[in-house]
């Protein structure tokens, strides 16, 4: 048996944000060999199945970078949240300091909330991963879900400054690509454990 990872973007996908149809076929006819298949990505759970689903609707998955880990019948294998009071901190200070930024919060398998989608933030990314954000106002929303992400949107050298700001004054944060901030206990590696694979995954 074979285990076989595979990143989304850039990787798996091609340029129009889908799966080719040899890729799909190349890919199922390893999983009739016995071989595993598992996507790896940035996105909620809910943007990686609208991709994955045509090779099978029954792939475990590696989501939120690692935070949040989901087997094949859908039941979640790991989880590693924000805190919720970090994450209302990290919205204030987005908005008091950067409004030039867009604010995502990804909650559970396929809850996106923003503020605004009539930007070219949020219109690209809701044409990446073919998902609608629930509108909302974050600086008041209860957040009765586990959060998993935040993604941070904007030009380069804003976020950059934020980045520094952020991992200077907030604790147990992990910032990624400038704008992808996840728990830093979050641990990929998990998911082999629970399958007793003895291999290192993203060292």
């Amino acid at each position: 048996m074979n285990i076989i990872f595979s990143d989304l973007d850039g990787t798996l996908l091609n340029s129009q944000h889908k799966v080719s149809i040899p890729t799909i076929a190349a890919i199922q006819n390893r999983l009739t060999k016995g071989d595993i298949f598992i996507p790896v990505s940035a996105r909620m759970p809910l943007a990686i199945t609208k991709v994955t689903d045509p090779i099978s609707s029954e792939l475990p998955l590696i989501s939120y970078n690692g935070a949040l880990i989901i087997n094949k019948d859908k039941t979640v294998a790991y989880s590693c949240s924000l805190d919720n009071a970090t994450v209302k901190r990290i919205i204030k200070i987005v908005k008091s300091n950067y409004p030039q930024l867009v604010i995502n919060v990804y909650c559970n398998y396929d809850l996106w909330l923003t503020e605004n989608i009539h930007n070219y933030w949020t219109e690209k990314e809701m044409k990446a991963v073919n998902c609608i954000p629930k509108i909302v106002d974050l600086s008041n929303f209860s957040f009765n879900s586990p959060i998993y992400k935040l993604l941070i949107q904007g030009p380069k050298e804003v976020k950059l400054e934020l980045k520094k700001r952020l991992e200077s004054s907030i604790n147990n944060i992990n910032i990624v690509n400038y704008g992808e901030i996840t728990n830093s206990s979050r641990d990929r590696k998990i998911f082999c454990v629970r399958m007793n694979i003895s291999l290192i995954l993203f060292p």
